[in-house]
């Protein structure tokens, strides 16, 4: 197993009404605590697992007409449907449910997925497992249909969203990129399906930006909450970013791909390919990042691309860094492991190593 070079960040997203959204940063191993748009909790316990049996084979399969389903329905990324929000991209089969027990009779441990906006009426989503690991691993056998366009969740209340217990996990259609979507339908970043519409990219933020966990959302998916690694003074303390499956980046689309993003604010222990995350934005120097917030460029070992990703680096005050290519180095919030590919820090500031790329921002727009 490939160990992960990021320290962590724990993180809650708050849903607010009308659809804005914040979220809060528990710091470096923060305790964890529930996660977003996906509908993602901390803890809780494990859904079932992937599908078995012949009746049931085809829940959560992709797919492009009923017949690819068996006795099941098929919903393409071009059918807006109300419970998933939009399309799923790529198919996905499942079959109308009033609850879980409509679901468990197609395979044990299926999910009924409703939108609470709608009552009663849902749709089955496949359960799921996590499982620990790193996003170089390939997904287990068995989980989610082998599929990287569909993340393991547990259940959300966000209105108007899919629901299901925050103690059950099922795999949940979600889209990486426009790319996954066929033209002209555009990638939601914050409910992961294929749409007819999207609010104008050019009035949001695009992931890696600066914002204010407190003010309404303006990012292109949301708003995270680092206020607890913020140095003090230095205004709002969030960052955007966009919920996302953790994939191997040179087989995933989440996050736009390498050279845009990676599905990387994950807890290890409890976490592993497919399961629910965050982006981190991609840069070229910690300028690239936001220093004031302890987020700095680091690159992968092995490199999918030679671009860094935005992250908090480890304390390195009473151990060594363990991680290639890593200085410990004085910052303003201490000693920590910095990439010093992407530039010198001091505890004056980060310095830079050439000019600055700019904002990585991920593809598609917000929802």
């Amino acid at each position: 197993m490939k160990s992960s070079p990021w320290s962590l960040v724990a993180l809650v997203v708050v849903w607010s009404c009308g659809g804005e959204e914040s979220a809060s940063g528990a710091g470096n191993g923060g305790a964890g605590a529930a996660d977003s748009g996906l509908g993602d909790a901390a803890g809780g316990a494990a859904g079932a697992a992937g599908a078995s049996g012949a009746a049931g084979v085809e829940l959560g399969a992709t797919c492009s007409v009923d017949t690819d389903c068996g006795s099941l329905r098929c919903y393409g990324p071009e059918v807006q449907d109300p419970v998933f929000r939009g399309g799923p991209a790529h198919g996905y089969c499942s079959e109308p449910c009033e609850e879980d027990a409509d679901c468990a009779a197609i395979v044990p441990g299926a999910l009924c997925a409703r939108n609470v906006s709608l009552g009663a009426q849902g749709r089955c989503l496949l359960g799921c497992e996590r499982t620990p690991g790193s996003w170089y691993e390939a997904l287990p056998e068995g989980k989610c249909q082998g599929r990287n366009d569909v993340v393991c969740s547990a259940g959300n209340d966000r209105p108007g969203a899919a629901y299901f217990e925050p103690s059950e996990f099922a795999c949940v259609p979600w889209c990486g990129s426009d790319a996954d979507c066929p033209a002209p339908l555009l990638c939601g970043p914050l409910d992961g399906t294929c749409k007819e519409t999207l609010p104008d990219p050019t009035s949001r933020l695009p992931v890696g930006s600066a914002c204010d966990p407190a003010a309404p959302n303006r990012c292109l998916g949301l708003c995270l909450d680092f206020s607890s690694l913020a140095q003090p003074g230095t205004g709002p303390a969030g960052m955007c970013s966009r919920p996302c499956a953790i994939g191997s980046p040179e087989t995933t689309t989440q996050c736009g791909g390498p050279d845009s993003g990676l599905c990387g604010y994950f807890y290890p222990s409890v976490r592993g390919p497919g399961d629910a995350s965050f982006c981190m934005p991609a840069c070229d120097t910690h300028a690239d990042c936001l220093p004031e917030l302890g987020m700095y460029c680091g690159g992968l070992d092995p490199a999918p691309t030679t671009r860094g990703f935005c992250y908090t680096p480890d304390d390195c005050a009473s151990a060594a860094c363990a991680q290639p290519n890593r200085t410990c180095l004085d910052t303003p919030m201490g000693k920590r492991c910095i990439d010093t590919r992407y530039g010198i820090v001091s505890a004056g500031g980060a310095g830079g190593s050439g000019g600055a790329a700019g904002a990585a921002g991920a593809a598609g727009a917000g929802s």
